[in-house]
């Protein structure tokens, strides 16, 4: 089974995705802030990171930022409550593979694992993206 690396400071929002994840058949590990997800990828591999933005120690962006430098780029969701141009625009920048608007549904958050996960395992694949980049979930089509 695939694992999910869930990345975010509030434990509440760290056991309602390992609830949904673990409950659809994935396994889940849990950071509490961006050293700590560092680590863990580093020790775990998984196949998919939910990472948040804004927390202590070190913020999302900081985390990424030290992974890319680091050549190691794990399929990345960023789930965070501040959207904006500038942060889907970091985002882009970065390589993020998706991004979510908090709060979210657990549904929303299992189609998008899936999506980057298929995305993952199939290189060719291509993404359509909705022309006003909304947060709606989109679909991917294999080649």
């Amino acid at each position: 089974m695939p694992t999910v690396l869930i990345v975010d400071d509030e434990p509440d929002v760290q056991m309602f995705l390992r609830v949904a994840l673990e409950t659809a058949g994935f396994v889940t590990i849990s950071a509490a802030n961006g050293r700590e997800a560092i680590d863990a990828i580093a020790a775990r591999e998984p196949d998919v990171v939910l990472l948040d933005i804004m927390m202590p120690v070190l913020d999302g962006w900081a985390a990424l930022e030290e992974l890319h430098r680091e050549g190691v780029r794990p399929p990345v969701i960023v789930m965070t409550a501040k959207v904006d141009g500038d942060t889907r625009e970091r985002a882009r920048e970065l390589g993020v593979d998706d991004f979510v608007s908090k709060p979210f549904a657990p549904g929303e958050m299992l189609e998008r694992v899936e999506d980057v996960l298929r995305h993952a395992r199939n290189p060719l694949a291509i993404r359509l993206v909705p022309p006003d980049h909304s947060t709606q979930a989109v679909p991917v089509f294999s080649m």
